[in-house]
């Protein structure tokens, strides 16, 4: 048994990735988990050994690149730790100076382009010093860490000094045992279609809205749901859109829900839509979303960018489109929606894909063979 540390520090405590996911794997794996949070609960530990932080101690690891903590994990002698935030970065490399801890990156998203493009409260010339920091700073955990996790393919090869075998990938996909297996056919779904997740104005949000009104038009009548809580700069275009066209009475916004209301909420759904904009960041990043569609038998239509085309396969358990082509949204969800049987189709193909390949539980033992490798190896 090892003693494998995970340090949050501004990502919170219960955090989906590490908390239900990665840490659970870890103790099913007979390893000690030092789970170090702010704040956590410790009525929810899981099998962990929590070691909280304080909310200073986590503003100050922003500040101090994870620095303030350098004592803490010294004392605690894991012999691995996870670091789960770039801020977090400087700490590593203290560590891997110093000591004989292990040290791994989980990086869940493509960082450089994120602080690029979608950090818009700063202005562009300082959004492209940062970014520029991040590759650096990313690169020297490239050169010198004892390990990578990542969130997704293009992230992994992003990667490229680290040795393929000190690296893994450990998609965010929905834990099986959440989904119920007999889910209810599609033709007794109240709503036709929904997109989950985070709602901005880089998210695509929009084009779904434009396409239900494109359909009214048409005198087809689409009720949807967006899973989640608009930020106010899509809000108002949303509710703009909508007045316009006639179909508040079409669209139910249900906000924040928590995490284990997800399934059953999705399960009301007939189709599922990751309508994600042609942006750097996205031609790198997995829309996760997608995972828990197929989970709930669901088709799948998507934007058709690269990171997709590994688990949506065009006729097979979904569709694609071209970004931002609202006409063509509106198609082809009016083509699953005049063919059910079709949809059942698609959508018992994604959850079978699913049931296979695209669930948290393979995951997780991918991730627990990473860490007896790295934990057997003398890489260092």
């Amino acid at each position: 048994m090892a003693r494998i540390g995970l340090l949050l520090t501004t990502t919170p405590w219960n955090d989906r990735r590490q908390f239900d996911r990665q840490a659970p794997a870890l103790v099913s794996g007979a390893h000690d988990v030092l789970y170090l949070a702010v704040n956590p609960d410790p009525s929810s530990n899981n099998g962990l050994s929590f070691v909280p932080l304080s909310p200073r101690e986590g503003r100050l690891a922003r500040f101090t690149g994870g620095l303030n903590q350098f004592g803490k994990i010294k004392n605690l002698s894991p012999d691995a730790i996870q670091l789960c935030s770039i801020e977090q970065l400087p700490l590593g490399l203290a560590l891997r100076l110093t000591s004989d801890i292990k040290v791994t990156y989980d990086c869940r998203e493509d960082m450089y382009h994120s602080m690029r493009d979608h950090k818009t409260r700063f202005p562009k010339m300082v959004r492209q010093v940062f970014a520029s920091c991040v590759k650096l700073i990313e690169g020297m955990a490239d050169r010198w860490f004892d390990g990578i996790v990542a969130s997704d393919r293009a992230i992994h090869d992003s990667f490229e000094s680290m040795p393929n075998d000190q690296k893994t990938i450990f998609y965010n996909t929905p834990l099986l045992s959440m989904f119920e297996k007999n889910y209810q056919p599609l033709s007794e779904r109240p709503y036709d279609v929904v997109v989950m997740g985070s709602m901005s104005p880089r998210t695509g949000v929009l084009d779904l809205v434009q396409a239900i009104g494109l359909l009214k038009r048409r005198e087809t009548i689409v009720k949807a749901m967006l899973l989640g809580d608009p930020s106010n700069d899509i809000l108002e275009p949303i509710t703009r859109v909508m007045q316009q066209d006639g179909i508040d009475d079409q669209i139910h916004i249900t906000g924040r829900i928590p995490h284990s209301e997800v399934p059953k909420t999705l399960a009301t759904c007939k189709i599922g839509i990751v309508p994600l904009p042609d942006m750097p960041k996205f031609r790198n990043n997995i829309a996760c979303k997608a995972f828990e569609y197929m989970a709930c038998g669901m088709p799948v239509i998507c934007t058709d960018l690269p990171p997709q085309r590994e688990f949506v396969i065009e006729g097979k358990n979904g569709f694609f489109y071209e970004p931002g082509n609202v006409g063509q949204l509106a198609n082809a969800i009016e083509e699953l929606l005049v063919d059910l049987p079709r949809a059942n189709e698609l959508g018992n193909a994604g959850r079978t894909m699913a049931e296979g390949t695209w669930n948290c539980e393979h995951e997780q033992e991918k991730y627990r063979r990473f860490y007896d490798r790295l934990l057997a190896s003398n890489h260092h």
